[in-house]
C-alpha cells in the first residue's frame, strides 16, 4: 500500500527521485566498487499497473512494468539498474517486489493507518474508521518479508534479477469480516474509496527458482498480529 509513499512523490517529485532513484543506485554503485558478493533490495508491487492491465488474472513475474504513479516509476527504473548493474559488472543483485505488508505498530510504513484502524484498534477494543474501505489488497505478512530476504541473500546467483513477493487477496471487507469474528464486540466503520492496485500475482518463479515459500498465511498473521497488539497492553490472547 504505497499510498503515503506515493503522495509524498507526487508532492516532491525531484526528491522522491533522488532518495529511490540516485539512492538505489549508490547502493549498487558501492557494491561494484566494494566487490560484495550479493545485494539484496526492496522494490515493490507499485511497478505494475492496475488490474486492467494484464490479460492474466495473476500478473506473472516478467509482467510488463505498467506504473501509474512516480514512486512505482522510480521503482521500475531500479529493477532496470539492478539488471545494468548485473550485465555490465557481473553483479549478484536480487530485488523483491513486495506487496502489502502488514504487522503491529508498523509506524511510518504506507499501509499503517488500515493496519491501526482494521486491525490494532480492535485488538484494544476501540472503534476503527479505515480509509478506502472498498480496496482489494494483497496482504503479506512483514516475517515474511524479512524471511524472504533473508532467503534471497543465501541463494547461488539466479537467472532472474527480481521477484515478486505476495501474500494472499482479500478485500478490506473480508479482513473486517475476519476481525470481527475473531472479536465479535468489534466496531470497524469502512469509509468509502478505493485504491486500485495489482492484488494477485503468478509466484512460480518465487517459489520454483528463488525457492522462497511465505510461511504465514492470512488468518494465521492477522490474529497473531491482534495478540501481539494485546499483549503489548497486558491483554489476554483471544
Amino acid at each position: 500500500m504505497a499510498y503515503f509513499k506515493i503522495l509524498l512523490a507526487n508532492a516532491n517529485p525531484l526528491w522522491a527521485t533522488k532518495v529511490n532513484c540516485e539512492g538505489t543506485g549508490n547502493v549498487f554503485e558501492s557494491a561494484r566498487i566494494l566487490g560484495l558478493k550479493k545485494v539484496v533490495w526492496a522494490s515493490s508491487i507499485a511497478v505494475f499497473g492496475p488490474p486492467e492491465k494484464y490479460p492474466q488474472e495473476y500478473i506473472p513475474n516478467d509482467a510488463p512494468h505498467c506504473p501509474v504513479t512516480l514512486y512505482g516509476a522510480c521503482k521500475s527504473f531500479n529493477e532496470n539498474q539492478a539488471v545494468h548493474y548485473c550485465d555490465a559488472y557481473g553483479l549478484d543483485i536480487i530485488g523483491l517486489r513486495y506487496a502489502v505488508g502488514y504487522a503491529p505498530n508498523k509506524i511510518g510504513s504506507t499501509s499503517y493507518p488500515i493496519i491501526r484502524e482494521l486491525i490494532e484498534k480492535p485488538a484494544l477494543g476501540e472503534p476503527g474508521k479505515v480509509p478506502w474501505g472498498e480496496s482489494i489488497i494483497n496482504w503479506l505478512h512483514v516475517d515474511d518479508e524479512a524471511a524472504s530476504a533473508v532467503h534471497a541473500a543465501k541463494v547461488p546467483m539466479t537467472k532472474t534479477k527480481v521477484f515478486t513477493i505476495a501474500g494472499e487477496t482479500h478485500s478490506i471487507k473480508e479482513v473486517a469480516d475476519y476481525v470481527k469474528k475473531l472479536i465479535p464486540t468489534a466496531n470497524i466503520r469502512l469509509e468509502n474509496g478505493f485504491q486500485v492496485i495489482a492484488s494477485k500475482f503468478d509466484l512460480r518463479s518465487t517459489r520454483e527458482e528463488l525457492g522462497y515459500h511465505n510461511k504465514w498465511s492470512f488468518e494465521e498473521g492477522i490474529k497473531e498480529t491482534i495478540n501481539t497488539v494485546r499483549r503489548q497492553h497486558g491483554l489476554p490472547a483471544i
